[in-house]
């Protein structure tokens, strides 16, 4: 005796992308590496509340949490004057955390006032310029570039708008102010 069975559903077929746009998207991707790539190479330009984020970024790769200890203020210190930013590093990194935007918690631990999610995003450029020997202050400016190229990507890619006006608004957001503040050592950007 057979068994048959019954038709199977009918299922949805998955519209393939088109070649073309699996071309730009390959192009943008190797676009963006080369962007990101080029940020570690330039100089970095401390400004701002640089020291704070440094100071968070340390303490985050160094034990796990945003809580700032001697030794995070004393690595961030020497990784300013390595780079020839005594005067910032001074006015901010004098080995006590009162000197940068920061306050004790009832613990006794001491906190930075800003938030740390920024400073946690940039310890993977951080890794990759260790374990290369490049810099550990252009992570951030490797971090900000990387985030503007995942905007971009959003807008050409993800966003249904019409084309013209995808194209438009990214080009806009590229070459606008916001690309001034790719080399901050913060979140502007």
């Amino acid at each position: 005796m057979t068994v048959s069975r019954p038709p199977a559903a009918p299922t949805e077929a998955r519209p393939e992308a088109p070649r073309g746009v699996l071309r730009l998207k390959l192009l943008f991707a190797a676009g963006s590496a080369v962007f990101v790539a080029t940020m570690a190479l330039l100089p970095v330009y401390v400004t701002g509340d640089a020291s704070d984020y440094l100071a968070m970024q340390q303490a985050l790769a160094h034990h796990g949490t945003p809580d700032l200890r001697p030794e995070d203020l004393a690595s961030g210190s020497g990784l300013l004057l390595a780079v020839g930013f005594e005067a910032h590093r001074r006015a901010t990194f004098g080995g006590d955390p009162g000197t940068l935007h920061a306050f004790p918690a009832r613990s006794g631990a001491v906190y930075c006032s800003h938030f740390w999610l920024y400073p946690l995003l940039t310890l993977p450029a951080r890794s990759l310029l260790v374990v290369l020997g490049g810099s550990e202050l252009a992570s951030f400016q490797m971090t900000n570039a990387a985030l503007m190229c995942v905007a971009l990507y959003a807008v050409l890619f993800l966003w249904r708008a019409p084309g013209v006006r995808r194209l438009g608004f990214a080009g806009l957001a590229a070459a606008g102010p916001a690309l001034l503040y790719l080399r901050w050592m913060s979140p502007e950007v």
